[in-house]
């Protein structure tokens, strides 16, 4: 059997990869260079549409280590989706927001339009019926 961490298609998936990329490029090079409402936007956007993906594979490993990590559960991946846009609200709308830019060397904007950036799970979920399981319920 190959290796179990090689595998995992949906990750390497050029969507998703194309995401981490913008995600990086925007906050590392695009904000400090335009410093515009697209660039606030985007690693929102980016950022939730490959992290519930991440999120899963993750779990996905940890309780199956052996298996090929081919297929998405969309129930699980789901309750992925929610675990980040709760944890996207908890950083962005609470004072851990504060407490994080007190301890590393990053800005979060407090913008309560950011909230629409959760609607790009559709875009998550319409992904991952791609690789979906049999058991999965959409």
């Amino acid at each position: 059997m190959d290796d179990p961490v090689l595998n995992f298609p949906y990750l390497r998936h050029p969507l998703i990869l194309s995401a981490l990329v913008i995600t990086a490029l925007n906050d590392h090079v695009f904000k400090a260079m335009f410093h515009n409402a697209i660039t606030g936007k985007l690693s929102d956007f980016s950022g939730l549409f490959f992290f519930p993906v991440f999120l899963y594979a993750l779990y996905d490993l940890s309780k199956h280590p052996k298996s090929t990590h081919e297929k998405i559960n969309l129930k699980k991946l789901a309750w992925c989706v929610l675990v980040t846009d709760v944890l996207f609200c908890i950083f962005k709308f609470t004072g851990v927001r504060v407490w994080l830019m007190s301890v590393f060397p990053v800005y979060i904007a407090n913008d309560p339009s950011d909230v629409l950036a959760i609607s790009v799970n559709i875009a998550t979920v319409a992904y991952a019926h791609k690789f979906k399981d049999e058991d999965s319920f959409i």
